[in-house]
This record gives structure tokens, sequence and C-alpha cells, in this order.
């Protein structure tokens, strides 16, 4: 898959689908687009796959089978420091829900200040000890 658009994509399972799709749309997100389960057949059932996603694909189908409200945001990200993603992802989140209200009228304004978890500060390890030089 070639994305050509934002980086961001979300799956709603079907009990919540109505109280949250009109907003949703409203802000313009696009749903996870489903491929072929089977790909080398054109005519096979179409599936929602989410490579790299570790348990969201059973949450998800658990949700949907249990009629479990949950809201996947998915963004597709490269290997390397992901904090910027994490940073995008819970901004992307809160278009949609307010945690934190913008402190200017400019939409596209990226003013919002997150706290970083403390655990973030040894993401890389902890550096090299001042001993060895």
């Amino acid at each position: 898959m070639i994305v050509s658009s934002t980086p961001f994509r979300y799956l709603l399972t079907p009990i919540v689908q109505k109280s949250v799709q009109n907003r949703i749309q409203s802000l313009n997100w696009e749903e996870m687009e489903k491929s072929p389960c089977i790909p080398e057949i054109d005519d096979s059932e179409f599936c929602i796959r989410i490579p790299g996603g570790g348990i969201t694909k059973t949450l998800y189908d658990e949700g949907c089978s249990k009629e479990i409200p949950v809201v996947v945001l998915l963004k597709f990200v490269s290997e390397g420091d992901n904090i910027p993603d994490a940073l995008g992802l819970v901004e992307y989140l809160n278009e949609w829900l307010q945690i934190i209200k913008p402190c200017c009228d400019d939409p596209t304004a990226s003013a919002l200040q997150w706290k970083m978890p403390s655990s973030w500060r040894l993401l890389f390890g902890s550096g090299l000890p001042p001993a060895l030089f």
C-alpha cells in the first residue's frame, strides 16, 4: 500500500459507529482501507490488515464480535525514533476529543504542550558513562 495522503487512519467497531461517525467525518479523517484477504485472488473477500500493529487487530476484531465500542487510531511510521509520531498521533486524537484546548485560533498551529512520559528519557539507553573517557 502506498500512502499518498495523511499517514493517519481510523477504525470504528459497528457499535460505536453511530455515535461518533458524524464527528469523525467532519474532521475529514480517512478510514483504514481494506485489502483482499487473499492478495493473489482479485474476487476474494476484503479484510482489515494492520501490519506491525501488535494486538491492535485482535482488539478490533474482538470489539466487533462482542459489540464492544472500540475506536482505533493508527499512523504509518518508519523504524527509529517514533517520539514525533507519538506526539502526532496524540494531536490527531486531540482534534476529536479536545483533551487540551488549542492556545490560539490557528488550528494548524502545533502549539499543544504534552507531558512526556518519564520512561522516554531512557528510550535509547542511558548514554555512555563519563568514566570511559
